[in-house]
């Protein structure tokens, strides 16, 4: 089972934007920032490392796995923004998001 990658750059873009991720045949996404930073769902996170709807990412690969409350059809819109010591960097207000597909 091969996660779907999502790249971050380091303009806190997140490559694709929009990602349809396949509950069955990947179970979750292999976010690849190049920054220490939070992903914020505004929809809720269905990731396992979620705390409440963040979920916070390290440089390099970070694999995360559904939770079991994730719904196929379901669209989970986050944002990137860095680690609060660095609250004056790469700080993006685009919405991104992750569509659950059975």
């Amino acid at each position: 089972m091969g996660l779907v990658p999502i790249n971050i750059d380091n303009k806190g873009i997140a490559h694709p934007p929009h990602a349809p991720v396949s509950q069955s045949a990947n179970g979750g996404v292999d976010f690849n920032p190049r920054y220490d930073c939070a992903l914020t769902f505004t929809n809720g996170c269905p990731f396992q490392n979620c705390n409440k709807d963040t979920l916070d990412l390290k440089v390099g690969p970070n694999r995360e796995y559904f939770d079991g409350s994730e719904i196929p059809g379901n669209t989970y819109p986050y944002s990137i923004s860095p680690p609060l010591k660095r609250a004056k960097l790469h700080v993006t207000t685009s919405q991104f998001d992750i569509t659950v597909t059975s």
